[in-house]
């Protein structure tokens, strides 16, 4: 075995060298089409070039060490370019060649087992029929199973959320000692480290300043070199991105919508983090992944501030929604609300919200109110007419 490991090296030397000629294979040629429709990625060679060193690390985790079945996972957050690695892998030569079957799946947070399991089958080239598309998932596992027995394959599930659904899955991967994989990309850190105690999560790391630059230049200006002028202002741009490859993507894309005077970047510099969650063309499923995980409670807040720009104080008038609760606040205060916030159309005031003998409301106090709801107030007496809530619709 040790004699082999140097001729090995060489082998994945040699097939690197290929890869420098051809980095990406055709997307549509090497991944399933319900997946290239489900989930879009940024799949540029200037991004995938910057993953060579990752990418060798991984392959080296795909294709040495042991022969029994083992799960190797890309992790990191939003954007930093977990798909675009794993697409890299899927379609190197090197794998290609090593692999007997290879097969593609787009997991989420929403997909179900049924989905997954037609597109492994799919690759692994079993004829549909009317009987498998209306087979069982335990009769669809079991066909999975049998088609894979016996071979070395590797298969990537993409964006994985939820360890119940690895559970359901992996008892239809064979076991043949003979260097099969599994290899996903998610989030969730946990779920990788559940997945694999054996081997440890790769964490994709961010850029660095000068991959983000070298990236920046070749999304920018491909043919010619970063103007005097402006290489300061792109400098700037640069470094509000924090070396997350996909806000580099969507920054460097907005020359082409007729932004060219230093004016125009000075300002797109000033608000970089606002052009980056405005283009729902490029960024909008990004957010969709973090958002689709939220709770159901906390989904409005999430869209709510999502107005706002970090880091800056939300100014009163724009608020419209105000729920308290457990907050004391003594009633006469409460009033003041109204005059604090003079746009506010839904107030709920629940669990000892308000204290205090007596709550006498004055005339427009809430002009523009429409809902009020008041719940298990430790309040003893409410004074108060329509004149008070000019525009209430509803009081529950």
């Amino acid at each position: 075995m040790e004699e082999i490991k140097p001729i090995e090296e060489k082998v994945l030397q040699f097939y690197e060298q290929i890869n420098q000629i051809q980095l990406l294979q055709d997307f549509n040629d090497g991944v399933p089409s319900s997946m290239s429709m489900e989930n879009r990625t940024m799949g540029d060679e200037e991004i995938t070039m910057s993953f060579d060193d990752e990418a060798l690390t991984i392959k080296k985790l795909l294709v040495r060490g042991k022969k029994q079945l083992q799960m190797i996972s890309i992790v990191g957050i939003p954007g930093l370019g977990k798909t675009t690695l794993a697409i890299k892998l899927y379609n190197d030569p090197y794998i290609t060649h090593y692999f007997h079957i290879r097969a593609w799946t787009y997991a989420s947070q929403l997909s179900r087992q049924t989905d997954m399991l037609l597109d492994i089958l799919r690759s692994v080239n079993v004829v549909f029929t009317d009987e498998i598309k209306n087979m069982t998932n335990e009769n669809l596992g079991d066909k999975l199973y049998k088609s894979l027995k016996g071979e070395r394959y590797l298969i990537v599930i993409d964006d994985f959320w939820d360890i119940g659904a690895w559970v359901d899955l992996k008892m239809y991967f064979p076991n043949d000692n003979n260097g099969s994989r599994v290899m996903f990309t998610s989030l969730h850190k946990e779920l990788a480290m559940y997945a694999s105690p054996d081997c440890y999560p790769h964490c994709l790391r961010f850029f660095t300043e000068e991959e983000s630059w070298v990236l920046l230049q070749q999304k920018v200006f491909p043919n010619e070199s970063c103007p005097p002028e402006l290489i300061k202002i792109w400098k700037h741009i640069m470094k509000k991105c924090e070396g997350l490859p996909l806000a580099i993507v969507i920054i460097a894309g907005l020359p082409a919508k007729n932004i060219k005077t230093q004016e125009s970047w000075i300002q797109v510099a000033q608000s970089v983090s606002s052009y980056i969650v405005s283009d729902p063309n490029q960024c909008l499923d990004t957010l969709a992944l973090s958002y689709n995980h939220l709770p159901r409670h906390l989904k409005p807040c999430f869209l709510y501030l999502g107005a706002f720009p970090e880091d800056q104080e939300i100014p009163v008038q724009k608020l419209i929604w105000l729920t308290l609760k457990r907050t004391g606040i003594e009633c006469e205060e409460i009033s003041v609300l109204g005059m604090l916030l003079p746009n506010l159309e839904l107030l709920k005031l629940e669990h000892d919200a308000a204290l205090g003998w007596q709550w006498a409301k004055t005339d427009g106090g809430f002009p523009r109110l429409k809902f009020l709801k008041l719940k298990n107030l430790n309040v003893k007496q409410w004074i108060t007419c329509s004149s008070h809530f000019p525009s209430l619709q509803h009081l529950s």
